[in-house]
């Protein structure tokens, strides 16, 4: 009896793995993936033009902590000129990732 019970659940592990590991199929091709590039026999689509450049109007500093740096500079970082920068703390430390604030960016 126990030979018997040991038969069935093996059969029956077989069964329920190989339906779900049994017909996988063809998987996707390069064309469903993407990697392929389209074929310049189809025509009748047009292509895409780009979108309007968006430019940021504000910016504001994200300081988690609380201690932004240079708050009232962060405009400095969208106003277009190549010679202004918004400056932010440089920390030189002997670790590479020193633990001093938790983060800071531009929103």
């Amino acid at each position: 009896v126990a030979g018997a019970i040991v038969i069935i659940a093996v059969v029956l592990l077989a069964t329920v793995l190989s339906r779900i590991f049994g017909d996988v199929g063809n998987g996707l091709g390069g064309d469903e993936l993407g990697l392929n590039s389209p074929s310049s026999s189809s025509s009748s689509e047009q292509p895409s033009t780009p979108g309007s450049v968006i430019k940021p109007v504000r910016a504001t500093v994200f300081s988690p902590e609380g201690e932004a740096d240079a708050p009232d500079q962060a405009s400095l970082a969208i106003d277009g000129s190549q010679t202004t920068v918004w400056p932010i703390d440089t920390y030189t430390d002997p670790e590479p990732f020193p633990n001093f604030k938790n983060g800071v960016g531009l929103m």
